[in-house]
């Protein structure tokens, strides 16, 4: 036997032998932590569906990429970012128009992304091949220098705040409040429905731009999983797009500083720590989707901006499309500084244009603006058919909309506008709040105060480079990064200036951060210790933020996912595959088919159904008060395809009006069936004949300023607006402090404010069951 056939025997040896040590390692902690119990398989999962997701729009989009951006002056790193950007656009218009065709399902899962691979391979793997010889040939010409170890330093920083960034999305009960609300509960909805369908209350925020909630929906198409599966695939879609922009930053460095080279200039980005926090971290939102087009964005407005021509122009408008689809509040960031830059370079060309006569440029302001409107149709043009208003429930003094009730007005400005949206009053002395802003916005918080509110956690470093910005010699490049990023956060401040929103130009901060950091590192050695310096404080002011609380449903998300990695040593195997709470343990014992009216509730996702939304600030096409009985609001309820309720056990947010609570309580506790209790909530059937056509619609009212026998329509009034004002009673009630007496015979429902009046004095507990209360009422329902 020749040497060379012992050592091949011996290389098979060997490799038996590893084998056989990792069975026998398998054996004995099988009986420990059953192997087909790891979670490992359900996140390796997700990274199968992540990375498969991530191929469909890289493919799809490079090989579009080709039909409107010439290869002469792009690197492949550039073309790459651009490809999936526009493959994140892609991705949504072949989901939304297969949702509108009712195709979703299990080979819908696989073939598209399928096919939007194929779309691209050509192109893309001949791209990825010659890069790859290129460097194997540099390589060859000459060794790589050795790192200095303050880029080690960097490095490994960066690893670890990645990390950090990376843990808490491996429990599925880290998504935030909005997630369960909005982009969750969207995605879950159409995945069931097996299509993207109206949905009938006008519930406001299904009519909003959501293409984050549908890319999520093709992770609920997941076909064979559990909702934790499905939650967590659509957790790492979320963490793609956030890794895309870590490359981008480099790049965009690259192209403000054309011969520096900042390869670690992605640290960069952890030394803003909101990015750790509920509720700017990924939390399976929007925000950090629509950062992806961030510096894509600001690349292509580059590149069409000298001469606005039209292939280019094109290419911009696919990516302002995608921030337009992803939130509105992305769009005032990212899109108002590129539009604004783009209206004054046509006007100087326009005057240009009369002397030369050429209008090049205008067909490329017009082939952008006709790809965006043609992109974003499936918004306004969905809302136009569906809802009679192509921006519904916005602009519906104009434009009217269906469905819109009779207070839908007041419903929808003091629960929706002014309870939901931040801003400045619209006048000169908001103007001169806001442009003060655009000095301050990163040292004075503006959050709600229970999470951090109190605590600048932005990131402030972008704002102090500003101070640096007139002695580092910017070029046109980086002043018009700054003012595009000053633009949007005087937009943001204007509009609704939360935060969190400002993650969606984030990329955008950090780039022109790390250039002029780059610009003082280069400068001398004093610069190079003052940009240490200034950056080490403000990583070491943000290095406890990861350990911060203020999770609505985990308080802290890091312990939270710890928590559910030690459950398989606590053999815990399937109560950890439930998150949700309440909601999924009700979704278990619903089917597909049915549809859940989630009563005064925000979050919706893990029922597993379609549900309605009944909120009085959240829809315009249920109003219990001007239904006026429980009649009405049974054939409401079933004409929406309503099958049962789910409700906080008796549990009100008060959002209503006394008359619209009262005839929902009454309708809930007296005529809906089979109610059963999941985790302090009630499920219950709807009735299966309605309530009687006779109802006595009169009430007792106890209040603060006034109490006696009313009709139930008398007390829908005023509104929203907190400070009541309700006419006299028909029959005044009791003196203060005494029993109800002969007026409860006349009553079938009681309201009672709970600071001026106690319900055991009253007596109301002999005639009346307490069915639900409120921060400030109680209400009651005469026992059956």
């Amino acid at each position: 036997m020749t040497r060379g056939s012992l050592g091949r025997l011996r290389v098979i040896a060997l490799v038996l032998a590893v084998l056989a040590a990792t069975g026998v390692f398998l054996w004995q902690v099988h009986g420990h932590y059953p192997i087909h119990k790891w979670l490992f398989w359900r996140y390796a999962g997700a990274w199968l569906g992540a990375l498969f997701f991530a191929l469909a729009c890289l493919s799809s989009g490079f090989g579009a990429l080709r039909l409107c951006l010439p290869k002469a002056g792009l690197r492949l790193g550039e073309r790459l970012l651009f490809g999936f950007s526009v493959g994140l656009v892609i991705f949504y218009t072949g989901t939304f128009v297969a949702g509108v065709l009712g195709l979703f399902g299990g080979i819908f899962f696989f073939a598209f992304p399928t096919l939007a691979i194929a779309s691209g391979a050509l192109p893309l793997g001949r791209a990825v091949l010659r890069a790859a010889r290129h460097i194997r040939a540099r390589r060859a010409r000459a060794s790589a220098p050795a790192l200095p170890a303050l880029a080690w330093l960097a490095i490994g920083l960066g690893s670890v705040a990645l990390l950090l960034v990376y843990l808490p999305i491996l429990n599925p009960e880290n998504a935030a409040f909005d997630s369960r609300w909005q982009h969750l509960g969207i995605a879950e909805h159409y995945a069931v429905a097996r299509r993207i369908e109206r949905f009938p209350e006008g519930w406001f925020v299904g009519t909003q731009p959501h293409l984050a909630a549908v890319l999520y929906t093709w992770a609920f198409t997941l076909p064979a999983s559990m909702l934790f599966d499905r939650v967590e695939l659509a957790a790492h879609l979320e963490f793609v797009c956030f890794l895309t922009t870590l490359p981008g930053v480099v790049l965009l460095v690259r192209r403000l500083l054309p011969r520096a080279r900042a390869p670690h200039a992605w640290v960069l980005r952890f030394a803003f720590p909101g990015l750790f926090l509920y509720d700017s971290g990924l939390i399976i939102g929007a925000d950090h989707i629509a950062a992806a087009f961030a510096v894509p964005v600001f690349l292509a407005l580059v590149l069409a901006f000298q001469a606005l021509e039209p292939r280019k122009m094109v290419l911009l408008g696919v990516l302002l499309s995608g921030v337009l689809l992803t939130k509105h509040t992305a769009t005032f960031l990212l899109v108002s500084g590129p539009v604004l830059a783009v209206g004054l370079r046509a006007l100087w060309l326009a005057g240009a244009s009369l002397r030369t006569r050429r209008f090049d440029w205008l067909a490329g302001v017009g082939l952008c603006v006709l790809t965006g409107l043609v992109l974003t149709s499936s918004f306004w043009l969905k809302n136009w058919v569906w809802y009679g208003n192509p921006i519904y429930p916005l602009g519906h003094h104009t434009f009217g909309g269906h469905p819109w009730t009779a207070d839908a007005t007041d419903r929808f400005e003091l629960g929706f506008i002014k309870a939901e949206h931040w801003a400045p009053p619209h006048t000169l002395a908001g103007v001169w709040k806001t442009a003060k802003v655009l000095v301050t916005f990163s040292f004075l918080p503006n959050d709600w105060p229970q999470f951090h509110g109190k605590v600048p956690v932005l990131g402030s470093l972008f704002s102090l480079s500003v101070l640096a910005l007139p002695f580092v010699r910017p070029s046109r490049r980086l002043l018009g990064l700054f003012a595009l990023a000053h633009v949007g956060v005087f937009a943001w401040y204007w509009t609704h200036h939360q935060d969190r929103y400002l993650q969606a130009a984030m990329p955008w901060f950090v780039a022109a951060t790390a250039t002029v950091l780059t610009v003082l590192w280069r400068a001398h050695l004093a610069t190079r210790l003052a940009a240490v310096l200034l950056v080490a404080v403000q990583v070491i002011w943000g290095g406890d933020v990861p350990a911060m609380t203020g999770h609505v449903f985990t308080n802290q998300p890091l312990e939270a996912t710890i928590t559910l990695l030690r459950t398989g040593h606590e053999r815990q195997y399937e109560k950890r595959l439930r998150p949700f709470g309440a909601f999924y343990e009700a979704g278990s014992v619903l089917d597909r088919r049915d549809k859940v009216l989630v009563h005064d509730s925000r979050p919706r996702a893990g029922l597993r159904t379609r549900a309605v939304s009944d909120a009085p600030g959240n829809q315009a096409g249920i109003s219990y008060a001007e239904l006026g009985s429980p009649r009405a609001a049974y054939e409401l309820l079933r004409s929406l395809g309503v099958t049962h309720l789910f409700w906080e056990s008796g549990g009100s947010k008060g959002a209503d009006n006394l008359a619209g609570e009262l005839i929902f309580w009454q309708f809930a506790a007296r005529f809906a069936t089979d109610h059963q209790n999941f985790g302090g909530h009630t499920l219950a059937k709807m009735p299966s004949a309605p309530p009687p056509a006779e109802w006595n619609d009169l009430a007792l009212f106890f209040g603060c300023s006034t109490s006696g026998l009313y009709h139930v329509a008398a007390l829908k009034e005023p509104g929203y607006d907190g400070k009541p004002k309700y006419p006299p009673p028909l029959e005044p009630g009791p003196p203060k402090g005494t029993p109800v007496g002969a007026l409860a015979s006349k009553v079938s429902l009681v309201a009672v404010e709970k600071k001026c009046h106690d319900s055991g004095v009253l007596g109301l507990g002999a005639e009346f069951d307490r069915v639900a209360a409120s921060r400030s009422h109680e209400f009651w329902v005469r026992k059956p």
